[in-house]
């Protein structure tokens, strides 16, 4: 069993057996050090400041236990042009807050990574060569990439998706102390 998945289940078996915290709906983290970005999904790739965000939220793709990129939020994308990646979504996904998980919210997250207004953010680098992102349906996304990337799916891995009204609302800033 990977590190990871030893995390994910003390997790959750602290909220199993912490009747408080789940009558509250509060997670309680405890990290050695506070992620400076609190839990800003976009704020830090390294140890110990990514533990709260690989708890927090989901990407499109993950990596397996032999580093694989694995469907997470995402069941399948394909090429369907050289510098144009398909993605379809998985239903039925919510964000806790309630907001429905879809392409939009999808394509929101990326589109933010790769404006101005993500400069600061370490995982920007990630999609830095994403020209555009954009719902086609419900659960269907599509990405531009300024040439060929055959890569991106496994660059996708690190963009955390965070509740896309909340998100606006709060602010990055603000986003961290209360996501959803």
């Amino acid at each position: 069993m990977s590190w990871l998945n030893i995390l994910r289940a003390s997790a959750a078996a602290a909220l199993l057996w912490s009747s408080p915290a789940l009558a509250e709906k509060t997670l309680k983290l405890g990290v050695v050090s506070l992620p400076v970005d609190r839990a800003n999904p976009y704020g830090s790739i390294v140890v110990p400041g990514l533990i709260p965000n690989i708890l927090l939220y989901d990407a499109l793709f993950a990596f397996d236990d032999a580093g694989n990129v694995q469907p997470s939020l995402a069941v399948s994308g394909e090429m369907i042009a050289p510098t144009t990646w398909r993605f379809v979504l998985r239903d039925g996904v919510s964000f806790s807050n309630g907001e429905p998980f879809d392409a939009t919210a999808a394509a929101q997250a990326i589109v933010y990574l790769v404006t101005s207004a993500s400069a600061m953010e370490v995982i920007s680098q990630s999609v830095r060569d994403v020209t555009a992102a954009r719902a086609v349906d419900r659960l269907t996304l599509e990405v531009e990439t300024r040439e060929p990337n055959v890569l991106l799916p496994r660059r996708l891995v690190g963009v955390r998706i965070p509740a896309p009204r909340l998100w606006a609302e709060l602010g990055r800033d603000r986003y961290g102390e209360r996501p959803a």
